[in-house]
């Protein structure tokens, strides 16, 4: 079968609709080629299957990001430590967050 040069959401099924191995398991059946924004424990699970991991957080906090300038240092510490991972694990893409705007204009 060939490969649906897709992703999938890990958020959208896991925990909800289905357990980690479960999830992984169909993405990789379904012939799909990545999985997106899974968490790190999980990562050698979709490695095990064929899977790639197509994008990850760049840093932790939707709510608290980048429009903040008193959050910059954390921020680019967070983004510099998963550079180095997704690096290693050869991940494409880094999801990184304006953050809420909190008042600002």
């Amino acid at each position: 079968m060939p490969k649906i040069s897709q992703s999938v959401a890990w958020w959208c099924f896991v925990p909800g609709k289905l357990a980690p191995e479960q999830f992984v398991r169909a993405v990789a059946e379904a012939g799909y080629a990545a999985i997106d924004l899974a968490p790190e424990p999980y990562w050698s699970l979709i490695a095990d299957h064929g899977l790639a991991l197509s994008a990850v957080e760049g840093h932790g906090s939707i709510q608290s990001g980048l429009n903040s300038a008193d959050q910059h240092a954390r921020i680019e510490r967070e983004v510099r430590a998963r550079l180095a991972q997704a690096e290693k694990w050869r991940i494409p893409n880094l999801i990184c967050f304006a953050g809420s705007r909190s008042g600002q204009s």
